[in-house]
């Protein structure tokens, strides 16, 4: 390898530091923006979600005391459903997110397998070839979203469609901490009820202006958000985990980098000898010469 070649790879790992260096402050400042946000929703959305499940639970209740049976395997509801499952993964449309894309996809893929939904909503391109290698032959259903923000006709897109489904199933990642981030999957249709019969124990509300009418904010607005929290969740472990990516990828330049460095400085130290033994030689040669004119 010669000097230049050295020079040239020393020069090419100094950019690449310094792209992977911008993609890091990006994604940092990109999360230090949503953090607090996802976070203090995230708890507001968990209460949501079990009101949801007792709004249809008392709605449930009224419709069995006014002798209305409850069809075989059907939720009660007040917005026309298909009876159907939607399984819906959120992956993203570029890399560098690490290792929770496909972790969330390897959920996601179990449960298709094992619980067999009627319906698979693909949210993101790097999600279509991961699918179609997976299940070349299943039919799904996609929707292109972007990943630096929450686009709200997007959203609304999807929420429509997923609104006449029974039971929905967005597998995506959550935040725990800086260094972990994990795939889950949130029931966001609050199918998860006690079964007719069951004792149930909590709270006993009063609906205004009557439960019909929160029954049915609950399945249209509040549906709709806790599917937003959900892109919002999906979103923030992504930055997370890009950064975690990055900051390996960060500390693999580097030592790479000082080892073509280290290269340089045994190249240049190799010529330098090379230099002083020539300077050697020609003190030896000029001495040889001077002492055999003198004899």
């Amino acid at each position: 390898m010669s000097i230049r070649t050295i020079i040239d790879e020393i020069e090419n790992t100094e950019s690449l530091k310094s792209l992977v260096e911008t993609y890091e402050i990006i994604a940092a400042n990109s999360m230090r923006r949503i953090r607090k946000l996802v976070l203090e929703n995230r708890a507001f959305h968990l209460g949501l979600h079990r009101i949801h499940q007792e709004v249809k639970g008392a709605y449930e209740g009224v419709l069995l005391s006014a002798g209305r049976k409850r069809s075989q395997g059907r939720q009660p509801s007040l917005v026309k459903k298909n009876r159907k499952a939607a399984y819906v993964l959120l992956s993203t449309n570029t890399g560098l997110y690490g290792e929770i894309i496909y972790k969330t996809f390897a959920l996601f893929m179990e449960k298709v397998r094992s619980e067999k939904p009627d319906e698979v909503v693909i949210v993101g391109k790097m999600g279509q070839p991961l699918f179609q290698a997976a299940e070349a032959h299943r039919h799904y259903t996609y929707f292109d979203f972007p990943d630096n923000k929450i686009d709200v006709e997007s959203l609304k897109g999807i929420t429509k469609h997923l609104t006449e489904y029974q039971k929905v199933v967005v597998f995506h990642g959550v935040f725990k901490n800086f260094l972990s981030q994990l795939p889950v999957d949130s029931h966001i249709s609050g199918e998860t009820l006690p079964s007719a019969g069951e004792e149930k124990v909590g709270v006993r509300y009063i609906f205004e202006p009557a439960l019909e009418a929160v029954a049915l904010f609950f399945e249209t607005e509040i549906f709709a958000s806790l599917l937003e929290q959900s892109f919002q969740e999906s979103r923030l472990a992504k930055l997370a985990s890009r950064m975690m990516f990055l900051d390996r990828s960060s500390q693999a330049v580097d030592s790479f980098l000082n080892k073509i460095i280290f290269q340089k400085q045994k190249f240049q130290h190799r010529v330098f000898n090379i230099k002083q033994l020539d300077v050697v030689r020609g003190v030896m040669a000029s001495n040889y010469a001077m002492s055999g004119s003198e004899n």
